[in-house]
């Protein structure tokens, strides 16, 4: 069996690179791999490669590439996410000082919303660090209400926002649209 799955895998990569397409085999459908067509009815055929037996399945159980997700529209927390590309700021495992308060407080009058990379060793927890580095942006003249519009776990980022962006995001009018170039002319 398992020379059987790696020849399988060996036929997918050989499809998808000579033919474009390739069947994502499930645990169900795992010899189901070779050539494909379509019938009227708009189901696809798929001829196993083993023993030329025909197998119908739907339109939506077929994925063109395994390879990579079907692309799905973006919810606005994520594209308020990728707005901001990178961590600007960074916080080590001394902790949070007045001085990432006041880098913060500027990077937010500048940008709206930042990413803070923190190590949690000295906070605990991203919400717990959150509480501490705005409370050193306020002390250093931030305006009070930043919000804090994600954390991710994994990452060891959160995403803070000046106060009001959070309604913004929800209301569609956070991140800005991208500029529209007509004419060698940028317009918003």
């Amino acid at each position: 069996m398992r020379a059987a799955l790696q020849l399988t895998l060996l036929t997918v990569l050989c499809l998808e690179f000579s033919r474009g397409f390739v069947f994502q085999p499930s645990a169900r459908q795992a010899m189901a791999v070779c050539c494909r067509s379509q019938s009227a009815s708009g189901t696809i055929v798929l001829r196993d490669a083993g023993d030329a037996e025909d197998h119908e399945i739907d339109e939506e159980d077929f994925d063109e590439s395994p390879f990579t997700e079907p692309k799905k529209p973006l919810d606005q927390m994520e594209k308020a996410w990728r707005h901001a590309q990178k961590p600007l700021l960074r916080i080590g495992s001394k902790g949070a000082t007045l001085t990432h308060g006041n880098s913060l407080r500027q990077l937010l009058d500048a940008h709206t919303v930042v990413r803070v990379k923190v190590n949690t060793r000295r906070f605990g927890t991203l919400k717990e660090a959150f509480k501490q580095i705005a409370e050193l942006a306020i002390e250093s003249g931030a305006p009070e209400g930043i919000e804090m519009l994600q954390a991710r776990e994994v990452d060891k980022v959160i995403l803070f926002g000046l106060p009001g962006t959070l309604d913004k995001i929800n209301k569609n009018e956070f991140p800005p649209p991208e500029p529209v170039v007509q004419d060698d002319i940028v317009r918003p």
